[in-house]
């Protein structure tokens, strides 16, 4: 009998967070780290989706982080998400009770806020986000 995760095609996102001194020391650790994950999955019988996984560097300038330009873009294409997400909830709200509703609103509104937050959280446009939240919640009854 197949176990039954070999039967599953689960998705697990993860974040992995490595520094350097320099380029050379970033990528030294980076290469690294990633031979060390890819080992480990191998182990597991897992694998690694290299067209999903993406590295995003961050450098510091006088004393400040200095984001990429696309954490905007990001923040804004979130806002849209979650805006699309509330009208939903809108309009199946007159047909759903309280508890079907907050199960939603933690499956889809919640859980896309959650990774907006930990990745682009001091963005300063995240607020917006939050408004659009408040809103989503008052429709939950």
């Amino acid at each position: 009998m197949k176990s039954l995760t070999s039967n599953m095609n689960v998705k697990m996102p993860y974040l992995l967070v490595l520094g350097g001194r320099s380029v050379d020391d970033l990528t030294a650790n980076g290469n690294l780290l990633f031979r060390g994950v890819n080992t480990w999955l191998s182990v597991n019988k897992l694998v690694l989706n290299k067209s999903n996984t993406d590295a995003t560097f961050f450098g510091t300038k006088w004393s400040k982080v200095v984001k990429p330009p696309y954490s905007t873009t990001h923040v804004f294409e979130l806002l849209k998400r979650l805006n699309s997400i509330r009208y939903g909830f809108r309009v199946i709200s007159r047909y759903l009770n309280n508890m079907s509703m907050k199960i939603l609103y933690h499956a889809n509104f919640e859980s896309i806020l959650k990774y907006g937050i930990m990745f682009w959280g001091r963005n300063r446009f995240i607020q917006k986000n939050f408004v659009v939240q408040k809103r989503a919640v008052r429709l939950l009854k």
